[in-house]
């Protein structure tokens, strides 16, 4: 799903990986895969498993980035999801982390809130940006 959707736009992920962060949303899994540096910010694109059936966004969970270099990247704004279409196993969206990674930074911090916690799921991600190798600290541990 987001690879189709990159492609469609001419685009691709800056920095590639493939996380479940757990059911953040009341049925549905999210699979965290990857970011996309735009000028105007970096987006954190992602998946919900099974496939989301409205146009709005889900709701209930939050994203915070950070950095080894003290960037401000000022909250989560925002997002989008790609409208539903017929019968899919996933549906994509992204959300807006905040300003552009900085050439400079090494690894991006992904902090995850959510209203409703589940058991199990990924509080934060630390995210090797040359590489896109992850280490994951999930709630409870």
């Amino acid at each position: 799903m987001t690879d189709a959707y990159l492609a469609e736009i001419g685009e691709r992920l800056d920095i590639e990986f493939d996380v479940d962060l757990g059911e953040l949303v009341e049925g549905h899994r999210v699979v965290a895969r990857g970011v996309l540096n735009r000028l105007g910010g970096a987006e954190l694109h992602y998946e919900l498993v099974p496939a989301w059936d409205s146009a709005s966004p889900p709701t209930g969970w939050t994203v915070i980035a950070r950095d080894d270099i003290g960037t401000d990247y000022g909250g989560a704004s925002g997002g989008a999801i790609d409208p539903p279409s017929g019968p899919a196993t996933a549906t994509h969206g992204f959300l807006d982390i905040g300003g552009p990674i900085p050439g400079e930074a090494k690894v991006l911090g992904l902090e995850i809130t959510t209203d409703r916690p589940p058991a199990d799921y990924v509080r934060r991600l630390f995210v090797e940006i040359a590489t896109g190798a992850v280490t994951e600290e999930r709630a409870g541990t």
